[in-house]
């Protein structure tokens, strides 16, 4: 783990020094976790969220047990839990942190719900097309939907 996070914010560092184009993948779970992508915003960086949301813990449990059968690492339910919650809870938290977000529902088949680009609506579902996760969680990018749908 030392090795990962040493050589993670090597990268960073790197990336910020040469004024270079960054992409990482991860969970954003907690505050400390946003630290990247406003340290990025600060220094200039047009900074996109690609959210992958799903309609339940439940949902991601299975794809955790198929995962583990093929081979793939083991996750157990209090950390799909707190990943699945903690992301939505601290995306809406931390709008500000980021310039441009797609929001992509991941249940079934691939659905992109919304698209903001400074903090504006480029385009959306309606929200009474959207899942109760994202109605639950992100009433501030419903908010701006309902408002883009009114105009």
């Amino acid at each position: 783990m030392e090795f990962t996070v040493k050589t993670f914010e090597e990268q960073l560092g790197d990336a910020l020094a040469k004024r270079a184009n960054y992409v990482y993948e991860g969970h954003f779970t907690n505050d400390s976790t946003w630290d990247t992508p406003v340290k990025f915003k600060a220094n200039g960086y047009e900074v996109t969220l690609i959210f992958f949301g799903l309609e339940s813990p439940d949902a991601s449990q299975v794809r955790v047990v198929e995962r583990a059968k093929e081979g793939g690492h083991w996750v157990d339910r209090r950390t799909i839990e707190d990943n699945f919650y903690g992301n939505l809870q601290k995306l809406e938290q931390h709008l500000d942190a980021v310039n441009n977000i797609q929001i992509i529902d991941t249940t079934g088949e691939h659905i992109l719900l919304a698209n903001f680009i400074n903090g504006n609506v480029r385009s959306a579902a309606s929200s009474n097309k959207l899942p109760s996760w994202f109605i639950t969680y992100l009433p501030t990018l419903v908010r701006a939907i309902d408002n883009f749908h009114l105009k």
